[in-house]
């Protein structure tokens, strides 16, 4: 990891984040990631097409993963498919997408020679953690990066949860939830800075 960086300050009581250039897929990829986040991988095993974060003391959970781009899917579509698919992942007992949008390539500039789609979407769902009964009400923060010359097609997720219920396991570690603007802040910083440095990644 490089030294510690600190963006420009937001507006929210909390403080300026500081991030930590995280690298991805032995280093074939890289993304600045609040120091705050533990690699999941140090815990626990994780398929070899993600990268997962995750934050003790609110919850949050961060992953990057790398799937087959999926022609089918149209760009417009491609942040609704991912974000439902997801919702079935987490067996999501309500979803509900909030904002759909086109992310401009200025807003990517890392990774925007590499692809030429990329669209957010943010939403909430219901979700229960592991085998648990209790249902967590989580944001969910989600950028789609379409890269057909690499047949892929990159995710960037964040999970944030705003509601914990009192007999979740969540409930006995979270401290606090993750400010609004502060969630917000963090996500355009990942998905600014996440750049590819070997296309062999993709061979």
């Amino acid at each position: 990891m490089s030294s510690t960086t600190t963006p420009d300050s937001s507006s929210t009581a909390q403080s300026a984040t500081k991030y930590m250039l995280q690298p991805l897929f032995g280093g074939a990829m890289q993304v600045a990631l609040p120091t705050t986040l533990d690699d999941v991988s140090r815990v626990r095993q994780v398929p070899d097409h993600q990268e997962a974060f995750t934050e003790v003391s609110t919850d949050r959970s961060v992953i990057v993963e790398l799937l087959a781009y999926d022609a089918d899917v149209s760009d417009e579509d491609a942040g609704k498919h991912y974000f439902t698919e997801l919702a079935e992942t987490n067996k999501a007992t309500a979803a509900t997408i909030t904002h759909q949008l086109p992310v401009d390539a200025a807003n990517v500039p890392e990774i925007a020679s590499e692809a030429p789609v990329c669209r957010f979407v943010r939403g909430t769902q219901s979700v229960a953690k592991f085998r648990e009964q209790a249902t967590n009400e989580i944001d969910v923060y989600m950028a789609v990066v379409r890269m057909p010359g690499h047949s892929t097609d990159l995710l960037v997720s964040q999970s944030v949860p705003r509601s914990i219920a009192i007999d979740s396991s969540s409930a006995q570690t979270a401290q606090a939830p993750l400010d609004d603007t502060r969630a917000a802040t963090d996500f355009a910083a990942m998905i600014g800075s996440i750049k590819l440095n070997d296309p062999g990644l993709f061979a």
